[in-house]
């Protein structure tokens, strides 16, 4: 077999002639062979405190609050009115489609409302209804009969 230093050293293999030992130096693959289990560790380690950062908190669930046309008033989670629901935090949408009502929602640490005139969307983010109470929503000018209830178990 032909290697670089038969040729250069008269068919000898004199591997001192070029700087370097006959011998075959195994310091490196030991270290390499001692730092891969330390390094999988480690890697390891890093993962299962990062994951559960990395990982997005659950999404607030949803409200969707209806006032109008005429004299309708509505709460709902997902397709269904919202009567009981879990306790949490709570992105509330409101569709407010009459400029003769408004909607809002009360109770324990709660009481965000829309104006009468206004007309449209709005998004009110991070409420917060607590287990065993119970929330109140209605129209202001017609609370009387535009009115319904939210209870967090």
């Amino acid at each position: 077999m032909y290697s670089a230093f038969s040729g250069a050293c008269g068919g000898r293999k004199d591997f001192r002639a070029f700087g370097l030992s006959p011998f075959v130096d195994r310091t490196r693959e030991r270290s390499e062979a001692v730092l891969r289990p330390v390094l999988l560790v480690l890697a390891l380690a890093a993962a299962v405190l990062v994951l559960p950062l990395a990982a997005s908190p659950a999404a607030p669930r949803t409200l969707t609050a209806t006032v109008g046309p005429g004299a309708t008033i509505t709460l709902e989670l997902g397709s269904r009115r919202a009567a009981s629901v879990p306790a949490g935090v709570y992105t509330v949408v409101v569709r407010d489609r009459s400029s003769d009502h408004n909607f809002r929602l009360a109770g324990p640490g709660v009481n965000r409302s829309t104006g009468v005139a206004f007309t449209g969307r709005k998004v009110w983010r991070n409420v917060r209804l607590a287990r065993g109470k119970t929330y109140t929503y209605l129209c202001d000018p017609h609370a009387d009969h535009m009115r319904g209830s939210v209870r967090a178990r």
